[in-house]
């Protein structure tokens, strides 16, 4: 699976709706009415789910499926080089 399916799984799973209704550009805030401390549960499990490292204050200002990829995908090569 990649980066952008299990995130969209993941913030369905929070929202409460199916993944096929969220788009990579649907606004977690906006569309979806998450609170913040929801969002902030999606930056948890994101951090955890590709071992980022603590980057959760940065994935909580994200708010899209595009986004997380986005940060996750520019972060991965870097971290690898960690391991």
């Amino acid at each position: 699976m990649d980066v952008q399916s299990k995130v969209r799984n993941m913030v369905a799973n929070i929202a409460g709706v199916s993944a096929n209704s969220i788009s990579d550009s649907t606004s977690f805030r906006n569309d979806l009415g998450l609170s913040e401390s929801q969002v902030l549960k999606i930056g948890v499990d994101v951090d955890y789910e590709f071992k980022l490292g603590g980057s959760v204050e940065k994935l909580k200002l994200t708010d899209s499926v595009e986004e997380i990829s986005r940060f996750v995908s520019n972060d991965m090569p870097t971290l690898q080089r960690y391991k």
